[in-house]
């Protein structure tokens, strides 16, 4: 027996030392799973954390492109808005010129019209006055108040006067407007 007791005491200290061991195991074993969660934690909010960061640079990345997308649609519009602008003042000066050509043309048109009327009617009465002339049967109030050739022809042309005024006074008016 008292070498059962000897030997209870020598198992003794190495109980207590495996015992002691074990609760320094389940400690640390403790503080392991302690550290696990928070490292699971950590993993699963970075992780969190980079996929937010991709989310956001993608988000960037089709704003980014928006932004472009109209900064090319004001630039476009803004290029057409000018050409519309060019475009008109064109049409204006190219109207404006042609309706000023067409102008002056038909103001000399209508000049040699009326230069080709006194003509034909100078002509006419000429050809009348030979005509009565050479049967003899002039009579003087046919003739001018001078019985002139001229002073027939000057009021047969003033017939044309007023033709040729009424004509600038329309252009006059035209260049006013």
């Amino acid at each position: 027996m008292a070498r059962t007791e000897a030997h209870t005491k020598d198992m003794q200290r190495p109980n207590e030392l495996m015992a002691s061991l074990t609760e320094k195991t389940k400690k640390h074993e403790a503080k392991l799973a302690s550290w696990a969660t928070k490292l699971t934690k950590c993993e699963t909010a970075k992780y969190s954390e980079v996929e937010c960061r991709l989310k956001f640079d993608a988000d960037c990345d089709r704003l980014q492109d928006q932004l472009k997308t109209v900064e090319e649609q004001l630039e476009s519009r803004t290029r057409a808005e000018a050409e519309e602008l060019a475009f008109r003042q064109l049409k204006k000066e190219t109207t404006n010129s042609f309706c000023l050509r067409v102008e002056k043309c038909l103001r000399g048109f209508e000049e040699w019209k009326i230069q080709m009327l006194k003509w034909m009617k100078l002509d006419l009465l000429e050809r009348r006055l030979m005509g009565l002339k050479i049967s003899g049967t002039i009579r003087h109030c046919q003739l001018g108040a001078n019985g002139s050739l001229e002073d027939a022809v000057t009021v047969a042309s003033d017939d044309f006067a007023f033709e040729y005024s009424s004509l600038r006074a329309v252009e006059l008016f035209r260049n006013l407007e």
